[in-house]
């Protein structure tokens, strides 16, 4: 009895002990697992070759359609407004009226300044006559003035000799003075002729201008312009009373119109080189789908420290174009040598790419010459001493980019 109890205790244990041995007997005769190695992974890249050359990269600029040649046609004198036949957008063609104003103000104005002008005339024709006389009447004045002497000095002598009375000498001066009076009278008369004509051709000028003036109000009462142009702008209407240097129209020739845009400061030097060497700098402007071809034309007199105003000549397209438009322009800069055209995504940061090498990406910092439009396509222009023709610059563009990094060229 007591030895089954004995056994019945130890079996669990020793089942325990045979199931613990199995195990260990199993798992030390297994197969051992080898660990899997990690494989690098490799990027797909496209790429393109490097060819340098020499490029012209372009500047954008923002740009604003402006004319130095507006004309602003305004009315020669107060007046009414008797006809306006043009509106404002409106192609004139040249001589064509735009304005008519009531040209009777200014045929009065006219016909007294005509009068005038004859009257001064014939004031100067009356005092050149009156001089000629006065001028022999001097003459004959000195005569006298001699004579009156010679008496007074023949009476003299005779009363030295008691054989005239005093009052007789008293009478030869009283002449003599007399005659010296009229002499004074005459000479300051022919005197005055210089000042008097000075003083009537003085007021023959101003009666001739004012004649003059009033001849062109009545021509400019019917305005027009001599060139074909766009009407800007017409501030008056048929009946309005206007008065002297009123604005009655703004117009300006299509040919006259120019874009301003502001060149930044540090590519002012490259481009007053380039107009002072007589280089011709080329541009295109855009707006709402619209193409321009544009021309440099000059550059600003007065700098800002941001930068300098440029000045286009429209060279096509300029009918479709009002001033006040604002544009894009792309202004074609000098040419640049050795220079390569790449797509903005082969460009990290601001100044470096990645070419293909053994299957490796490796950086190179390169220098951002400009923008470039290739094939109708956006790209960069760059330039760098350690690219080599023939390298091939990775054109797509990694987020994880770095040195080293294992790639797979798949557009050869």
């Amino acid at each position: 009895m007591n030895k089954r109890l004995v056994i019945g205790r130890l079996l669990p244990v020793l089942i325990i002990v045979l199931a613990v041995s199995a195990f260990s007997y199993l798992k030390a005769s297994k197969p051992e697992r080898k660990k899997p190695v990690a494989k690098e992974k490799v990027w797909l890249i496209n790429a393109i070759s490097v060819k340098p050359g020499s490029l012209a990269p372009e500047l954008t600029l923002h740009g604003k359609v402006e004319t130095p040649a507006l004309l602003r046609a305004a009315a020669p004198g107060a007046g009414q407004i008797t006809q306006v036949l043009v509106r404002p957008g409106e192609i004139e063609k040249p001589g064509q009226v735009l304005v008519s104003m009531d040209d009777r103000d200014f045929a009065a104005a006219n016909l007294q300044a005509k009068a005038d002008v004859m009257d001064i005339d014939a004031q100067l024709a009356e005092l050149k006559i009156r001089n000629l006389s006065n001028v022999k009447a001097l003459e004959q004045e000195k005569k006298l003035l001699d004579l009156a002497n010679r008496e007074v000095k023949r009476v003299e002598r005779l009363k030295s000799n008691n054989l005239t009375s005093e009052s007789a000498l008293s009478d030869a001066h009283e002449m003599l003075g007399r005659q010296e009076l009229s002499l004074l009278g005459k000479q300051l008369e022919v005197d005055r002729y210089k000042t008097t004509v000075k003083q009537l051709r003085a007021r023959l000028s101003r009666a001739k201008a004012r004649l003059a003036e009033t001849s062109l109000a009545i021509e400019r009462s019917e305005i027009s312009a001599d060139f074909a142009g766009i009407i800007a702008k017409v501030p008056v209407s048929t009946g309005d009373r206007v008065q002297v240097a009123d604005i009655l129209v703004s117009l300006y020739a299509l040919d006259s119109l120019e874009i301003r845009a502001s060149i930044p400061a540090g590519y002012q030097a490259e481009i007053q080189t380039a107009l002072e060497n007589g280089d011709l700098l080329t541009a295109r402007a855009e707006m709402s789908g619209n193409l321009f071809q544009l021309e440099l034309l000059r550059l600003a007199g007065e700098a800002r420290a941001d930068g300098i105003d440029a000045y286009f000549k429209v060279t096509d397209g300029s009918s479709r174009l009002r001033i006040g438009n604002l544009l894009n322009v792309n202004l074609q800069r000098p040419v640049q040598h050795n220079v390569i055209a790449v797509p903005y995504r082969a460009i990290y940061g601001n100044n470096r790419v990645y070419i293909h090498r053994e299957d490796r990406m490796v950086a190179v910092d390169v220098e951002a010459v400009g923008l470039f439009e290739e094939d109708g396509k956006p790209a960069l222009l760059i330039r760098s001493n350690n690219l080599q023709s023939g390298d091939q610059i990775i054109t797509t563009h990694l987020s994880n980019a770095v040195d080293g990094l294992k790639v797979k060229l798949v557009n050869e």
